[in-house]
């Protein structure tokens, strides 16, 4: 008998191969759409007779989430893992100052409004979360991914069908599920694809613990207490698949 599969839009597995597949192609034809009306758009704006076709500006594009599509046999988005929560945050622009550069700072949707605020020349205010990354944008001298005010971890949670809460450093990823207490840590420098957990071998569990506790402790929602943290060990998460 074939193993059994679930419809292509549950959130967990197991998935048709040829269903995901299909979904995938999907997936990317839908991502370059957006690519050519983006085009499009910027074609319209400054093409051949356009008065604003020396007009300096920048493009900041990023997403909301990203998509499981298959992987670790779970869909949809709404979780820590790294193709759910990592999105594309690309910086381009004409007539504008440009440093031809990536790198790999823990940035996030904060760092928006400061970012474009500064490249406009306007003030950031005191008060706005976030950073500028404007510095990057230009090749200032002296700026790089390691500047004093880089941040050395990123926090997220999402309630919902499957409530988890993460915590991401430049190397680590910790994830932990409120309703088993189970946790999962991830390498990311030596496992991009997070395919092997290490939360029930490696001594960095305790300092992503530690992390995780200084934005969830006090909340009268979630139990952190020791007891009620698992180590998932490389085993399937219970909080997707019960047994």
């Amino acid at each position: 008998m074939p193993p059994r599969v679930v419809a292509p839009d549950a959130p967990s597995g197991p998935f048709d191969p040829e269903i995901i597949r299909r979904a995938t192609a999907a997936y990317y034809a839908l991502i370059n759409h957006i690519d050519d009306c983006i085009a499009h758009v910027i074609e319209q704006w400054t093409g051949y007779g356009s008065s604003d076709a020396g007009a300096p500006y920048y493009v900041l594009f990023s997403s909301d989430h990203g998509e499981m599509l298959g992987d670790h046999q779970l869909f949809r988005k709404s979780l820590g893992h790294e193709a759910s929560s990592r999105v594309p945050f690309f910086i381009t622009g004409a007539n504008v100052p440009l440093h031809r550069a990536s790198c790999d700072e823990l940035v996030c949707w904060e760092d928006i409004a400061p970012t474009l605020l500064d490249l406009a020349g306007v003030d950031i205010p005191p008060h706005m979360h976030g950073r500028s990354l404007a510095p990057l944008v230009r090749g200032d001298d002296g700026a790089s991914a390691a500047s004093p005010d880089a941040r050395d971890h990123l926090f997220g949670q999402c309630e919902g069908w499957h409530h988890n809460l993460w915590v991401t450093t430049s190397r680590w990823k910790y994830l932990w599920y409120p309703r088993t207490g189970e946790e999962q840590l991830f390498d990311l420098e030596n496992d991009p694809r997070e395919l092997c957990d290490l939360s029930g071998e490696s001594p960095a569990l305790n300092d992503l613990r530690a992390l995780m506790a200084t934005h969830v402790e006090g909340r009268g929602d979630l139990d952190y207490s020791p007891a009620n943290r698992r180590p998932c060990a490389n085993r399937p998460p219970r909080a997707f698949w019960p047994e």
